[in-house]
């Protein structure tokens, strides 16, 4: 499963484009990936997961135009 994170900003907000990384915890792994033009692409593995719930929790390192910023996105269903 592919996740895009994309922190709020860049051109459709007249903003300068996110810099930084991004951080995803997913099935107890723990992903860091850079922003590259405003956004970050995950890679979720699940094949090796037990069925059942999952949380994705995203933190975005922030920048010095950017406050960081984490939360938990959405629950996935591993069957």
């Amino acid at each position: 499963m592919t996740v895009t994170v994309e922190p709020a900003g860049g051109p459709k907000h007249h903003a300068p484009t996110p810099t930084g990384e991004v951080t995803v915890t997913f099935g107890g792994t723990v992903q860091v990936v850079p922003l590259m033009d405003g956004k970050a692409v995950v890679e979720l593995r699940t094949a090796d997961l037990r069925p059942g719930t999952y949380q994705v929790h995203a933190a975005y390192s922030g920048n010095p135009t950017y406050r960081p910023y984490a939360a938990n996105y959405q629950k996935l269903w591993v069957r």
